[in-house]
């Protein structure tokens, strides 16, 4: 049987390996993420279940081939990590970008309308109502 204690050691050794992987993203796993304490018992059930099925066979799964799956594993479960920061950060400024273009569009239906508001009424723009009247008064002056 293959302890978490074991499990964890590789986990951690796996992580301080990993050069692709953010330098506080290691620094924080090291130290300790909620995450990773149901991710090694994940660990542990699964390949102590693997083991089982195949000591009933009669094979032995090796101790390097158990370190290599928990190296992989180690850096799927980190790259995820690392994908779900970027997705949160992505969509905050994301929602940003789509408030910004729905304020300009409202302060461009504002001007149609005659009531300008935000950087139109500060730069003093006018609006089309009032171009097209100061207009017709040049073209039919009512004297």
């Amino acid at each position: 049987m293959l302890s978490k204690a074991k499990i964890k050691e590789w986990f951690e050794l796996a992580v301080r390996l990993n050069m692709n992987a953010d330098p506080v993203l290691r620094e924080t796993l090291l130290r300790g993420h909620p995450r990773i304490e149901g991710f090694i018992a994940r660990m542990h059930r699964e390949l102590n279940a693997a083991n089982k099925v195949n000591m009933r066979r009669g094979k032995f799964i090796k101790q390097q081939t158990m370190q290599d799956t928990v190296s992989g594993l180690t850096e799927l479960f980190m790259w995820q990590m690392e994908q779900a920061a970027k997705k949160m950060y992505e969509t905050d400024l994301e929602k940003h970008a789509r408030e910004a273009e729905a304020t300009k569009i409202k302060e461009f239906e504002s001007v149609l309308a005659g009531t300008p508001e935000g950087e139109f009424k500060e730069a003093g723009v006018i609006s089309n109502e009032k171009i097209d009247s100061a207009r017709e008064a040049q073209i039919n002056p009512q004297n």
